[in-house]
């Protein structure tokens, strides 16, 4: 066999398997119920990646603490992240690992 088609295959067979991970994970995201929890926004950061031309150079990601001690990290929208502060409490509300939304409570909204 030549090294090119080696190559070639190697790089089919990530592929593939980048694929069937993905599909998996949304798969497996689909079939979960929707989760609410108490959280509270531990976080607000912006990460700062190289562009690549398909993706943002920047992403926007919220960081809960939820009450048994663990926290999530979720990529949101500029809008949703815009929405929070930092110690806001409120219904976290999730589906697998994807993030749908956060509503902060009535008592601790900021004008």
């Amino acid at each position: 066999m030549s090294t090119e088609l080696i190559v070639l295959l190697l790089l089919g067979g990530c592929i593939v398997l980048w694929g069937v991970q993905s599909l998996r994970t949304w798969w497996a995201n689909r079939c979960e119920a929707e989760q609410l929890t108490t959280a509270v926004v531990q976080e607000k950061s912006l990460v700062h990646e190289p562009g690549s031309g398909w993706e943002p150079d920047q992403r926007h990601v919220l960081t809960f603490s939820l009450p048994d001690g663990s926290r999530r990290h979720f990529t949101v929208t500029e809008a949703q992240y815009q929405k929070v502060h930092a110690g806001d409490q409120g219904q976290l509300h999730t589906r697998g690992s994807w993030f749908r939304g956060f509503e902060t409570s009535d008592f601790n909204r900021r004008g």
